[in-house]
């Protein structure tokens, strides 16, 4: 379940680091978009298991 929450706002955090890379960082889009895509991933369900491990829904 924690995963799916974090995973559900996916797209959001995707916005996000896209508008950072690509506009402060001034990487290209399709790079911020790739990057952005694998950081959401590694990001979200990182924190899902550190929430999971900790028992945070417990």
């Amino acid at each position: 379940m924690a995963r799916s929450f974090f995973l559900a706002f996916g797209n959001m955090i995707i916005y996000i680091i896209v508008a950072i890379l690509h506009n402060a960082l001034q990487f290209s889009y399709s790079t911020s978009y790739t990057i952005a895509i694998w950081l959401c991933l590694m990001i979200s369900l990182c924190l899902a298991d550190i929430m999971i491990r900790k028992k945070v829904f417990m």
